[in-house]
């Protein structure tokens, strides 16, 4: 079983219901709507794919000692330290004062995140770190992929929803979009879970695609290879796209 696999399993109830989740003494809170852009500036500082740095003494070092490695750098696009966006993200998430978070290293190189005096070594802010991107971001999974496998798996999507999109489709519009399927209104939004939205979005988008294939179907016009999948459920498609990639590619190279 998976590290993302293991945490919905013991954290299903929270997920659910959107409960804080109990974390040592701490709980950690899943974030609204309302704090979306504040979350999403933030959490970049999670989402390091730290193992694909070509360097062994940083492929080798725990998630927690290389933020705090990097605690004081920022990129280029970045309008502060990976240290501000961290404590950011600890203010969000466990809804705290800034002032109670610290992370340090001992004399012996041991690095430590302390919370409102709660200490959080290593191995559990691997955890901690894996649960606030899964309670707010339901399609995120830090499982290992080979990385010529990984640009396989981005060209494909690319290849198949080249055509379905026409550019990118701001918050304002993915909120409008979720309006105009259900009887919620802006308001009633602001106060939903990031993670409650996301979801949302997907069933409301599958519920249309739903309708509109089972309409053909039934006319007797279009025929499907498959069967089409009710729109309640949810499939993981992650590698379904490496299925015949190279026929689908040349396929549509060939129609350009």
């Amino acid at each position: 079983m998976s590290f993302i696999e293991d945490i919905k399993k013991k954290y299903e109830y929270y997920f659910t219901y959107d409960k804080p989740i109990p974390f040592k003494n701490l709980l950690i809170y899943p974030v609204l709507m309302s704090e979306y852009f504040e979350f999403f500036n933030y959490i970049n500082c999670l989402t390091i794919e730290k193992n694909n740095i070509p360097n062994a003494k940083i492929i080798g070092m725990s998630y927690l000692e290389f933020l705090y490695r990097i605690k004081d750098e920022k990129n280029d696009s970045d309008i502060m330290t990976c240290g501000e966006m961290l404590t950011n993200i600890i203010r969000i998430c466990f809804n705290v004062d800034p002032d109670t978070f610290r992370m340090y290293s001992d004399n012996e190189g041991k690095v430590t995140l302390k919370i409102n005096n709660e200490e959080i070594n290593k191995k559990e802010f691997d955890t901690l770190k894996r649960i606030i991107c899964y309670q707010n971001s339901p399609d995120y999974d830090d499982a290992y992929i080979d990385p010529t496998l990984k640009q396989a798996l981005d060209d494909a999507n690319n290849l198949r929803n080249r055509d379905k999109s026409a550019g990118s489709t701001s918050l304002e519009r993915q909120i409008l979009c979720v309006i105009s399927g259900t009887p919620f209104k802006v308001e009633d939004i602001m106060n939903m879970t990031i993670r409650k939205f996301l979801l949302l979005l997907e069933i409301v988008n599958s519920k249309v695609d739903y309708l509109v294939y089972k309409s053909g179907e039934c006319s007797g016009n279009v025929t499907f290879k498959n069967p089409i999948m009710h729109w309640m459920y949810h499939k993981d498609t992650k590698f379904d796209t490496l299925v015949n990639y190279d026929s689908f590619k040349q396929k549509v190279n060939n129609a350009n």
